[in-house]
């Protein structure tokens, strides 16, 4: 796993490789109930462009939107739509097994 390095010149938060040699990139937001909304939409265009930008260098990611958590669970449905992986720090244990 890398943190804060970026991929190939792209400034992703996190990136690493799962068992089966597929890249996750992944933007990290801090929510809280008074920033949720903005920092969701912040985040969600984040990781869009970056997985773009990736995609232009032929580098093919999955992409993940790690947050402290989000109340509303549209959100989920949002990220999904734009094929993004929504998880709260919740689901982390859940999602890694």
């Amino acid at each position: 796993m890398t943190a804060g390095a970026g991929l190939h010149g792209v400034p992703v938060d996190l990136a690493w490789r799962d068992g089966q040699d597929r890249q996750f990139i992944a933007e990290v937001k801090s929510t809280t109930i008074g920033n949720e909304i903005e920092q969701l939409r912040f985040g969600l265009g984040q990781v869009l462009e970056y997985r773009h930008r990736l995609a232009m260098l032929d580098v093919p990611v999955t992409a993940v939107l790690l947050v402290s958590h989000y109340g509303d669970h549209a959100w989920w449905g949002t990220c999904a739509d734009s094929d993004v992986v929504l998880l709260a720090e919740d689901d982390l244990p859940n999602w890694l097994t």
